[in-house]
């Protein structure tokens, strides 16, 4: 039996449960332009019209007034139609994005049951991480979905995104706009942001001022330059001592290592007062000479000074 044919202009395709919507690829529009349509798109008539159930893109690929053979199913309800849609998709590996976009129908209360039946259709469940993830990023605006698309971020960020408020949210926008940090990048970027907002007892605005993003944004440095020297800014205003610190003990260990032939090294992020001295010889005579410059390492430990625990201010760095 032949498949009917209809206007694709009488095909609504615009209902919610065609989760994933997307341009008609190159290949598809070439064998479209030179075969037609080879495969019927799915249907179903409803009180509103006719409504589209998969065949998204071989729709769009057609164009408004041409002809394109249909398959009618039987009458169903919204959720059965979006796990139609999910089945016919599953060739296409979910991604973030397309989480979201079902996680986001999936906790409306006309689309109950739909995600413990359309999840293991991509090999997911409920309490997979992935899920819980999607979930938590529905809380943001549907304006952030489109950053999950181009990978500028990962579902991983929604949980820092959500603490803060919009107006916040839309300051972070520039740092993404053209610096490729990475997934883990991103969700380091954002969580250090909001700590030093909560630890400063000041805003997003304030902490970006003091980063001078604006400025290095602008700049002509390289991404990866500008990438570099915002990350170094903001472990600067989010540990201060522990940075004064270490830019103190880098000035005289560098002084004290270009006289002699020891290295010096601070193995434990000066949680304790250890200094750790190391040189190479290949004589005596080297060990003799080692020794007579080793006294310099007075300067360097300077035990007078307050041990940085004895600050209230000095956090334990975190993955510095």
């Amino acid at each position: 039996m032949n498949d009917p044919f209809l206007l694709a202009s009488e095909i609504l395709a615009d209902r919610p449960w065609i989760l994933w919507p997307g341009q008609p690829e190159a290949p598809l529009l070439r064998s479209v332009t030179r075969f037609g349509v080879l495969s019927p798109v799915d249907v179903e008539e409803t009180e509103d019209g006719i409504v589209l159930l998969a065949g998204y893109r071989r729709l769009h690929a057609i164009g408004p007034h041409a002809r394109i053979p249909v398959r009618f199913l039987p009458p169903t309800n919204p959720v059965q139609r979006a796990i139609y849609y999910v089945a016919t998709n599953t060739g296409q590996a979910w991604d973030a994005w397309r989480l979201v976009r079902l996680a986001r129908m999936a906790i409306r209360p006309e689309y109950s049951g739909l995600a413990a039946e359309a999840l293991p259709l991509l090999d997911l469940h409920e309490k997979a991480r992935p899920w819980i993830q999607a979930l938590a990023w529905t809380a943001l605006p549907e304006a952030w979905d489109e950053r999950l698309l181009f990978n500028a971020l990962g579902l991983e960020c929604g949980t820092y995104l959500t603490r803060f408020d919009e107006a916040d949210r839309l300051r972070l926008v520039p740092l993404f706009q053209n610096l490729c940090w990475g997934r883990n990048g991103s969700l380091a970027l954002i969580e250090k942001l909001y700590e030093c907002s909560r630890r400063n007892a000041s805003g997003l605005a304030e902490v970006l001022v003091d980063l001078d993003t604006h400025r290095v944004l602008n700049s002509d440095l390289s991404p990866k330059d500008k990438i570099n020297y915002i990350l170094e800014m903001l472990r600067r205003l989010r540990h201060p001592v522990l940075h004064a610190l270490r830019t103190e003990q880098e000035t005289l260990f560098s002084e004290f290592c270009r006289e002699t032939s020891w290295s010096v090294s601070r193995p434990d992020q000066f949680e304790t007062n250890k200094t750790t001295f190391s040189v190479t010889v290949c004589s005596g005579q080297e060990v003799q000479e080692a020794a007579q410059t080793l006294f310099k390492a007075a300067v360097i430990l300077d035990r007078d000074r307050p041990h940085p625990s004895q600050d209230a201010k000095v956090c334990r760095p975190k993955n510095l």
